[in-house]
């Protein structure tokens, strides 16, 4: 395996084919190569880099990984995407997690006003994206963490203001859904965080018991990436992550914890594995 991957960087240095950046980043990526091994190679070729869309969100998700928030918001703002149908949601996805996590490093930091700032802008989406926000889109996780800095603020109408949106009705469960049932919480809407909570868990666990199963297959269904069609794999993946999320959110900790290292046993590099950590702990 270590001979084709070598192999595989000297044949990409040969040629300006961009596609081949992608499926060399993909096997990368499938044979858990480290973030910054798989930075290095999108350093290596800039100009393949720039013709793919995909390999630049990737580039931004692997800056989001290794902590460097601000410079793959930079990125970002450098970049015309043109979203292609099954890839819907990636980008606005990571827009807002990124601008959370940054928002809440900042304000560990100390400096809760320019948290707040940076927060507010993980729900606006550039028009550069190519792609506008739907009634889906899922920002439970913003106006949770905004709610906590005006708290921090002194400012309660605003944090109720806060805790109130991210408490609204979202179709989809996700692992945003937890800060759904965090917000209402915090509004004293326990039984409705209940409810909240307990359908993650029963979507998590029918992801583990239909591991062999796609949950959607139709217009908008993810288009799956190079070497990643195995869908016991992804099920798994998902279930874990969403039921360590949810696990979270019932204050079964350890419990939690055991879900997220089956997840990271899967996958090292799991983003939301990886944003669990850094924004639950």
């Amino acid at each position: 395996m270590k001979r084709s991957l070598t192999e595989g960087n000297l044949f990409l240095a040969q040629t300006f084919d961009p596609r081949l950046l992608l499926e060399y980043e993909q096997l990368l990526k499938n044979t858990n190569a480290s973030a910054e091994t798989r930075l290095a190679v999108y350093d290596r070729y800039p100009e393949l880099l720039r013709e793919r869309d995909d390999c630049y969100l990737d580039k931004m998700m692997l800056l989001t990984l290794r902590g460097k928030y601000k410079e793959a918001i930079e990125l970002a703002a450098h970049k015309r995407f043109h979203i292609y149908e099954g890839g819907e949601g990636k980008l606005t996805k990571l827009h807002a997690w990124l601008h959370v996590l940054y928002a809440d490093e900042t304000a560990k930091h100390g400096d809760v006003a320019q948290a707040e700032e940076i927060c507010r802008k993980g729900a606006e989406m550039p028009k550069s994206y190519g792609e506008a926000k739907t009634f889906f889109n899922q920002e439970a996780h913003i106006y949770y963490l905004l709610g906590t800095l005006y708290g921090k603020d002194g400012d309660p109408e605003k944090e109720r203001a806060a805790y109130e949106k991210a408490a609204e009705y979202k179709a989809a469960v996700s692992e945003i859904s937890l800060f759904r049932a965090l917000a209402l919480k915090k509004l004293n809407r326990t039984e409705e965080a209940q409810t909240v909570l307990e359908e993650m868990l029963q979507t998590a666990q029918n992801l583990l018991d239909n591991e062999d199963r796609r949950t959607y297959y139709g217009v908008g269904s993810p288009s799956p990436m190079p070497f990643e069609t195995d869908i016991v794999k992804q099920n798994r993946l998902a279930g874990y992550t969403l039921k360590a999320f949810a696990l979270y959110g019932t204050e079964n900790y350890s419990e939690a914890e055991d879900c997220i290292r089956r997840a990271e046993k899967i996958d090292p590099n799991h983003p939301e594995a990886c944003f669990y950590h850094r924004i639950l702990k």
